[in-house]
């Protein structure tokens, strides 16, 4: 690991980010009815191809 100077360009992490923007509700319940989506739709469309 590299002592020294810190990164000065680093910043926030995107929660943080949308924390403030006020979205990051809105967000989150967005990626999770995608990820839901894709966990019922992907069975599906296995079953489909094979």
């Amino acid at each position: 690991m590299r002592k020294g100077k810190t990164n000065p360009h680093r910043g926030g992490n995107s929660n943080s980010f949308l924390e403030d923007e006020g979205t990051l509700q809105d967000v989150t319940m967005a990626a999770t009815k995608r990820v839901l989506a894709h966990r019922v739709l992907a069975p599906k469309s296995r079953k489909f191809w094979r």
